[in-house]
């Protein structure tokens, strides 16, 4: 539908007028949501399952890090969801130490980022303060 905008010059404008259509959800519409989401609910497990399998070719990403360590060579076409389901075990009696390694290092990495936030801070304060300019 088109409404007419009464004017006294010699060009007249139209616009469209919608009808509001009341917000229904009716079998179809919730039936194809329900099918969507669950669509996405499998390909997120079909990825989770690929982040395990080690691909060694030319398209994949290339560090120094995996360069040097060599285990993009050393685990090429592994499935590593043996190697991840180990990562979750309990640890024995005798391997209870390693927790308190786990937290020394997380606790030495939150300091050294927190090191470096408030170092960024006071440069940007010595910056502003030291203007060269006298901006």
């Amino acid at each position: 539908m088109l409404q007419t905008l009464q004017t006294s010059r010699q060009f007249i404008k139209y616009f469209p007028v919608r009808k509001r259509i009341p917000n229904q959800l009716n079998i179809n519409d919730a039936s194809l949501i329900q099918s969507t989401v669950n669509k996405a609910i499998e390909q997120h497990k079909e990825h989770h399952l690929q982040r395990h399998q080690i691909v060694n070719n030319e398209s994949s990403k290339d560090t120094p890090w995996l360069n040097n360590t060599g285990w993009k060579r050393r685990f090429a076409d592994m499935d590593m969801a043996k190697l991840v389901a180990m990562t979750r075990l309990e640890l024995m009696e005798e391997e209870l130490w390693l927790k308190d390694v786990e937290r020394q290092v997380c606790q030495m990495v939150e300091d050294a980022y927190l090191g470096m936030s408030l170092l960024m801070s006071l440069m940007k304060v010595f910056w502003t303060v030291n203007d060269v300019d006298g901006g």
